[in-house]
């Protein structure tokens, strides 16, 4: 399997209720919350809140509705983005009124005026997670200690140390899968960042939403 290179940029997460299908796939039952993202593309951008009151980010501004200008900072996990509101408009940063330019980083909280809806700040990473690679069979997870095994389903950074990512059930029985890769932010041979493994995409998720997504 060949690695890939992790990429990253920074994310607003919103959770979203979305309604349940039958296996005819048909409505049914109450909406049951789902993850989504926000992703904010490099250079300024802009904010427009919809009527519904939901958070927009476009590259060109809006008609109508635009309030914000939004800039992503830095890189790695001391990034951040940039909020700038426009005049008579005002951004909450983790439940209180920020200054004029709010600095959102992840783990954040984010909340623009017109809108009910709290954002989380976080960053998205395009892992790899898959087969083991043949080379590192017989190698030992430096989470765990334990020998990796032909088949087994690994994270894989991109420096190419693998650490354990198991689906339940890959055991064949009832025992815990070993998801080592969820143990750790960050890779143990070169540092690279390891996303929230059982999503394979933020390196941080709020807990309530994991809640409501399992």
């Amino acid at each position: 399997m060949a690695t890939k290179t992790a990429q990253s940029g920074f994310a607003l997460l919103r959770s979203v209720p979305r309604a349940q299908e039958s296996r005819d796939g048909t409505e049914t039952g109450e909406p049951r919350p789902t993850i989504e993202a926000l992703h904010v593309p490099p250079g300024p951008s802009y904010v427009s809140i919809s009527r519904p009151g939901r958070a927009k980010i476009t590259k060109r501004p809006r008609k109508s509705g635009q309030a914000f200008v939004i800039e992503p900072v830095g890189t790695g996990p001391q990034s951040a983005v940039l909020v700038f509101p426009m005049p008579g408009h005002q951004v909450r940063a983790n439940g209180v009124p920020a200054p004029l330019v709010a600095a959102i980083r992840p783990k954040d909280r984010l909340q623009f005026d017109g809108s009910d809806e709290v954002l989380h700040g976080t960053r998205h990473i395009e892992n790899t997670i898959g087969p083991l690679p043949s080379e590192a069979v017989g190698t030992k997870c430096p989470i765990c200690r334990g020998t990796f095994q032909a088949g087994a389903r690994v994270w894989l950074c991109r420096c190419g140390q693998p650490l354990h990512m198991e689906s339940p059930g890959d055991n064949g029985d009832d025992r815990q899968p070993l998801q080592c890769a969820t143990f750790t932010s960050t890779c143990p041979n070169c540092g690279t960042e390891v996303a929230a493994a059982e999503e394979g995409k933020y390196t941080y998720i709020p807990e309530d939403f994991r809640s409501n997504n399992r």
